[in-house]
């Protein structure tokens, strides 16, 4: 009887799509209702524009103004690998969002209420509010603010749990739980109280008139919260895996705002990666100038000591000899002054190195004009990894695992320029001993000379060493800001700021997207409410579930019209339902009589006493003796709405208490006879097991041509069981939306179990095929 498959295991795909057709007016309601929602958004949402550029965060060297050197070498501070993603983090970050905020005084901003929006007026407000940044402020509330006349104001504030914040100490002050406010006020007034302080004032040409009635709203801000907004609203990534050019997008409702802020955010941007660069020519320029004050001096005290020696000895000139000796003298303490110089700056190098943390300001080598371009290597790469690490704590980057390695990379750096700085220092000491063993073998053959002469040798030798150093040191200076006037911004603006699109409502996505969720929604609550679902739903469950007949399916009836069910058209579909089945019960087995039909079902409420009353009817229509016999003794049924049920039954003639012509009752319908259940017995089975049911059965078959015998439902008592020994034929009454599926096999592996012969199923309550057409039949007999 079961087949197989009857607990079918997994999600039966196929038969959801199946239900979900069948709710095709719920998902078309949804659709409809999602379309209404989008097409509102669409209208009334105030626009959200998305506002674009793009930069190249670094340029060719050959588009430089100036060429390269190597002094303007070892003012780059990063070199053609830079990490764009790190230059990327840097344009987000917040410090340097914060400065745009402060750049476009955003600390108070405007607001036009229109319908339930606000809608930001960024630099169209008619009104200007003028703060003392001094005081308290209240933050992120809103002031409402109307216009009465050409002198008054209507300020109103309801602020709840607000804010109060102190924008020169960049400190919130605290918080406090509720103020409101609803006042008139002169215009140009200072609007005073212990938790803000500011006054409103109307821009020139504005003619009150024409905004009377518009209600404004504005609200201070802190600018790390302005900034905090634009770095959730900003996007910025590069166009491409192997290319330099980012582009940056903004999200803002105000369009003008948007490109002001992207405009400024490049601008500040670019400004500060110029400073960094010019950072190295600064300190350079500030070398140079402390060593040639410490020169002057000394150079104008010798010059005056010559100038007065020539005077005073009416000596101008000397020998050709002590020309000769004078200018070997003199070149080599020039060359014993530019070794000092190198060894100064080795030691001043090594001590900076050694005392300081940040050498992002360390003088460059090749600006002293030392030519070692390992050092020179060295020190440039130890820059640019200083300025990198440095770029990184200013823009919160502290916890990055790249700032691990930048410290490492410093540490190897440091130690590496420590040792070749040892190996310069002491081939310099060599190289300094070594023109002093010549200038000594120089000043032997000086010392030769006439006393005047060598005092005059002497005094020029110092003015000429001081003027040579002086010389050098003005010639770097002049190299120094060559190299700081060449240099340009490392960023160039591939694309300027424009409005790209607008990002919300998105007004072809919308309607996609309510299309979408208008069937996703109600298929997903649908497929929970399937996946739920353990009852028999329809006519083909059945068949799945089962190889034994299906007599035929019986169609909703309204409850409140059944008692009429052949007596009227309201419920023609039902009637003509039972009609069909009577036609089954033909050609079923028909080489058996079916006089004895017994009729039960799985559980209570799936309507086979409705089932049993109306195909007793049918049969009684077609001219049949009928008696309906209510074997249900454990309740009473009104089968005809009489009202009264009659005391008497087939209880009472099981007992003895009645004969049966006393527990029959006529009906209002020709050939139809009832026998209720009679009075309720304590002792059901043992009643119908007593051997007096037997003798009825026969008495009931030699008189009547149908016997329709409504049972309890035999998968809950086993009264029906004992019944199913009398009839010829046994209708399982199955309803739809109502049966439990593992009832009904539990039921149906009882009656295999027990060897049942002669089953066949009524599908009750079915609900399909409502669109097909019946026609009207009239009262047949």
């Amino acid at each position: 009887m079961l087949k197989k498959n009857a607990l079918r295991e997994g999600f039966d795909f196929p038969k959801y799509l199946t239900y979900l057709r069948s709710k095709w007016k719920i998902v078309a309601i949804s659709v409809i209702g999602m379309i209404a929602v989008a097409v509102v958004i669409n209208k009334f949402v105030p626009y959200t524009y998305q506002i674009g550029a793009s930069i190249l965060l670094q340029s060719n060297d050959s588009k430089r103004s100036v060429p390269s050197n190597d002094l303007i070498q070892g003012f780059q501070l990063f070199s053609n690998a830079q990490n764009i993603q790190d230059e990327i983090l840097i344009l987000q970050s917040l410090p340097l969002l914060k400065n745009v905020a402060e750049q476009l005084d955003l600390r108070v901003q405007y607001y036009q209420k229109q319908g339930p929006f606000l809608n930001d007026i960024y630099k169209s407000a008619p009104f200007d509010v003028k703060f003392d940044i001094t005081t308290n402020q209240i933050i992120e509330s809103f002031y409402k603010l109307e216009f009465l006349n050409d002198n008054q104001i209507k300020l109103s504030l309801n602020a709840k749990d607000y804010v109060v914040y102190n924008y020169v100490n960049d400190t919130r002050i605290g918080e406090f739980p509720e103020l409101v406010i609803n006042q008139t006020y002169p215009i140009n007034s200072t609007i005073k109280h212990p938790h803000f302080n500011f006054s409103i004032h109307l821009k020139d040409g504005i003619d009150v008139n024409t905004i009377k009635g518009i209600t404004y709203s504005f609200q201070f801000n802190t600018p790390y919260k302005i900034a905090a907004e634009f770095k959730r609203n900003i996007e910025i990534k590069p166009v491409g895996y192997e290319v330099s050019v980012v582009s940056i997008t903004l999200n803002e409702g105000n369009q003008t705002k948007g490109i002001d802020v992207i405009d400024n955010l490049i601008e500040r941007y670019m400004k500060d990666k110029l400073e960094k660069k010019n950072l190295i020519a600064v300190s350079t320029l500030d070398y140079i100038d402390n060593q040639l004050a410490e020169i002057s001096d000394s150079l104008s005290f010798v010059e005056q000591n010559l100038q007065q020696f020539r005077l005073s000895n009416q000596v101008m000139d000397i020998s050709s000899k002590s020309t000769r000796s004078y200018n070997l003298y003199g070149e080599l303490k020039n060359q014993k002054a530019a070794l000092e110089a190198n060894q100064k700056y080795y030691k001043y190098m090594e001590n900076y190195i050694n005392e300081n943390q940040d050498v992002s300001n360390l003088v460059a080598p090749s600006s002293m004009g030392i030519q070692d371009q390992v050092l020179t290597n060295l020190t440039q790469e130890l820059i640019t990894a200083s300025n990198e690490k440095n770029s990184l704590i200013r823009n919160n980057q502290g916890k990055s695992p790249y700032l691990k390695s930048l410290n490492i990379r410093i540490e190897n750096l440091n130690k590496t320029i420590a040792e070749n700085i040892r190996t310069l220092l002491v081939n310099s000491e060599i190289a300094i001993n070594e023109v002093d063993n010549r200038i000594t073998g120089i000043e032997r053959e000086i010392r030769s000379l006439p006393m005047a002469e060598r005092k005059m040798v002497g005094i020029e030798r110092k003015y000429n060493i001081n003027d040579a150093i002086y010389t050098f040191l003005l010639e770097k200076r002049a190299e120094a800001h060559i190299a700081k006037a060449s240099n340009l911004p490392e960023t160039e603006i591939i694309e300027p700021t424009r409005r790209i699109g607008i990002a919300f409502p998105k007004t072809k996505f919308n309607y996609a997207l309510a299309i979408i969720l208008g069937i996703f929604l109600p298929a997903s609550i649908l497929l929970i409410k399937f996946s739920l679902n353990d009852t028999i739903n329809s006519h083909s469950d059945l068949e799945q579930m089962v190889d034994i007949p299906i007599l035929g399916k019986v169609h909703h009836a309204d409850p409140e019209k059944d008692i009429s069910l052949f007596d009227s058209t309201i419920n023609q579909r039902a009637a003509e339902s039972f009609r069909g089945l009577r036609t089954n019960l033909n050609f079923f087995q028909s080489d058996k009589p079916n006089k004895i039909i017994l009729i039960s079902s799985a559980q209570v409420g799936e309507g086979k006493s409705f089932v049993a009353k109306n195909l007793a009817q049918a049969l009684a229509y077609n001219n049949q003796r009928t008696l309906l016999l209510d074997f249900d003794m454990r309740k009473k049924t009104d089968y005809f709405n009489v009202g009264e049920i009659s005391k008497t039954g087939i209880s009472n003639y099981l007992i003895g208490e009645n004969t049966l012509e006393e527990i029959i009752e006529h009906t209002k319908i020709d050939n139809l006879q009832l026998i209720n259940s009679g009075s309720i017995p304590p002792n059901p089975v043992e009643l119908i097991s007593n051997g007096k049911l037997s003798h009825l059965i026969e008495i009931l078959s030699a008189n009547y041509d149908r016997i329709i015998i409504d049972t309890p439902p035999i998968g809950l008592l086993s009264d029906g069981y004992l019944l199913t020994n009398y009839a010829h034929l046994n209708l399982i009454v199955i309803r739809e939306k109502v049966t439990k599926t593992p009832l009904f096999i539990e039921m149906m592996k009882e009656i295999e179990s027990k060897n049942l012969n002669n089953i066949a199923l009524i599908s009750n309550d079915v609900t399909e095929d409502k669109g097909k057409n019946y026609y009207n039949y009239k009262k047949q007999t």
